[in-house]
This record gives structure tokens, sequence and C-alpha cells, in this order.
């Protein structure tokens, strides 16, 4: 497409949503990582989408579906799995 058509307050807002979307969060995990091991880590990463969800319907008052919700409840489950299995491994 061409560009020319757009103001500089659409390209201000491209770039904010890059920012803060994309290159704050990855360096925020980068962070994340030099504290935390990588299996909490993954799990903080495996429950954003359940996260995400819950405020957009706090937030914003999105409706979730069965099928979202659902799908939430067997993310959270599978979180717990996870870090049951992570308890009980000679490691930690």
């Amino acid at each position: 497409g061409r560009f020319e058509n757009y103001q500089l307050p659409g390209w201000a807002l491209v770039l904010w949503i890059v920012v803060m979307g994309t290159i704050a969060p990855y360096l925020l995990v980068i962070s994340g990582l030099k504290i935390l091991s990588a299996s909490t880590a993954s799990i903080f990463g495996m429950i954003e989408p359940v996260l995400a969800g819950m405020f957009a319907w706090w937030w914003l008052n999105e409706k979730l579906t069965t099928t979202q919700l659902i799908g939430s409840l067997i993310v959270l489950i599978g979180i717990a799995i996870a870090d049951r299995a992570r308890q009980h491994t000679p490691n930690n």
C-alpha cells in the first residue's frame, strides 16, 4: 500500500502499539528470565491469555463464550499439573 495517505497521529498510534505491544513485553520477559527460572516464567506465559480474557470481560465488558471459559479452565488445569510436576522433581 501507499503510506503517504496516513496522517502523523495514525503513525504515532502504530508506533505506540509496536513499542507497547511487542518491544516492551519482550524486554520484560527477558528481564524476568534473569530473576525467575524458565519453568516459572513459562507458567506466567501460559496464564497470560486467561488473564487477558478476564481483563477484557472485566474492563471492556466483553462477553466470554462457553468455549472460551472451558478453554480457560483447561489452561488453568494444565498450569496446575505443570506446577505440581515441577514441585515434585528432584531438582527443586
